[in-house]
């Protein structure tokens, strides 16, 4: 027997319905909440798995965990896409490339596309057919409108900063009245 009182067991958590969510396609803001390297079927490469949370909407709260980057890998292809997500994570998570570890890349917001992918089970139905299943699959990572605006934001400041001039108030800019100033750059 096995004693479960005093753990802190969450009497409202939902049920395990035995499967797996299949979220609609769309992109959605999520971030990283735990990473990790593991070797590929073969042995002979490294795929970094990577487990991201839902930060908002119907799906808020849930954990995709089916996402894997050929990091090293046989197939030079295979590695150079691999390589190339990991380099856009670590771009939108602010974190130099390569990163000696995941640790500043955890928890800080970017956009996934999902989409649904179709395959056939390995199993029979009751009519002994093998029906057709459903499945995401990750389509590609972006900024999130909001973090990219405050980088175009600082960006303009520090434009502004170099130049000495003092920032405009965006209410007041009037961009039908916009005249560029005489400069140096022919």
């Amino acid at each position: 027997m096995a004693d479960l009182t005093g753990l802190g067991i969450d009497e409202n958590v939902k049920e395990d319905n035995g499967g797996f969510t299949l979220y609609d396609e769309g992109w959605y803001k999520q971030c990283l909440v735990k990473t990790e390297v593991i070797p590929t079927k073969d042995g002979k490469g490294k795929r970094f798995m990577l487990a991201l949370q839902f930060l908002d909407g119907q799906y808020s709260g849930d954990v995709y965990t089916k996402e894997g980057l050929n990091i090293i890998n046989n197939s030079k292809k295979a590695q150079e896409i691999g390589q190339g997500q990991l380099k856009k994570l670590c771009k939108l998570t602010g974190v130099p490339f390569p990163p000696p570890n995941t640790t500043h890349m955890h928890g800080k917001p970017f956009m996934v596309k999902y989409a649904k992918e179709s395959f056939l089970s390995n199993k029979r139905n009751a009519e002994g057919e093998f029906p057709t299943l459903f499945s995401n699959e990750i389509k590609g990572f972006k900024a999130c409108p909001e973090v990219a605006e405050q980088k175009e934001k600082k960006a303009f400041e520090e434009v502004y900063q170099a130049t000495g001039k003092a920032i405009p108030d965006p209410k007041e800019v009037d961009p039908a009245n916009f005249q560029e100033e005489d400069s140096d750059w022919g």
